[in-house]
């Protein structure tokens, strides 16, 4: 991994799991997410590149069920470059329900996303995106982080 910008860990959690039950929830899905990447890809490369040297977890409310299920489908895209995973509880303990959805994203993601939530007008948008060379993929990340709240 040439030069890598800084990295944050992003989940989208189950907007019921609040509090103390958040933070385990995208513990979980960390987890998920190393046993998910081999080693020497370049996804495990943004992987240990952010537990190493970042560190930065930023818990989203993601809403209901069906929406994680959403963004995971999104996330599966071929069209992604980034480390992701999302992690269900076990039947007994809440049906099978996905509680958490994670991904490993550079500045140049999470810093467009201000763009989408912000009142900026669209010709600073368009900038930002151009002069960054953001993918299709990246743009619907960035609107996906400009639509949630921190969990609280």
């Amino acid at each position: 991994m040439e030069n890598p910008e800084e990295l944050r860990a992003y989940f989208f959690n189950n907007m019921y799991l609040q509090g103390i039950h958040a933070g385990i929830q995208a513990q979980h899905c960390t987890a998920e997410m190393f046993i998910k990447y081999s080693y020497g890809s370049t996804k495990d490369e943004y992987l240990c590149h952010w537990a190493k040297d970042h560190k930065t977890t930023i818990i989203l409310n993601g809403g209901y069920v069906s929406n994680l299920e959403r963004i995971s489908s999104q996330l599966s895209s071929p069209d992604n470059p980034y480390p992701w995973a999302y992690f269900q509880e076990s039947e007994d303990a809440l049906n099978n329900c996905i509680t958490s959805v994670g991904i490993i994203l550079p500045k140049r993601v999470f810093e467009g996303a201000k763009y989408m939530s912000t009142s900026s007008p669209s010709l600073i948008r368009d900038r930002y995106i151009q002069s960054n060379n953001i993918t299709s993929f990246e743009l619907q990340i960035m609107k996906e982080l400009s639509q949630c709240n921190l969990m609280t």
